[in-house]
């Protein structure tokens, strides 16, 4: 006699990506206002997947710069990083407003 002592129910789940992070929506926002560029204050991982997933949906390049933060960045302060990254920006890309995300 086998009896099954665990019963599972199996299901899928997805989320939204849009609604679970509000990077990504910040960065959409910004996109939609003529000679903005979004710069993300963090990794450089974050700024990744939110490039990617833009580009996957959309089908477009789309530029997203980051601070590019790492864990000695994280405990010791990013200053350094935020303002290389908009001294960067200024000069490579020229936008009429950087929006920080």
């Amino acid at each position: 006699m086998n009896k099954t002592l665990l019963q599972t129910d199996t299901q899928s789940y997805s989320c939204n990506a849009s609604k679970q992070c509000a990077p990504l929506g910040a960065c959409v926002v910004f996109r939609g206002i003529k000679g903005a560029l979004p710069m993300l204050h963090g990794s450089q991982g974050c700024a990744t997947y939110i490039r990617r997933y833009l580009i996957s949906h959309f089908r477009e390049p789309m530029d997203i710069a980051s601070s590019n933060f790492s864990e000695e960045t994280t405990v010791f302060g990013g200053n350094r990083n935020f303002n290389t990254g908009i001294d960067n920006i200024i000069s490579q890309y020229h936008p009429r407003i950087i929006g920080i995300a």
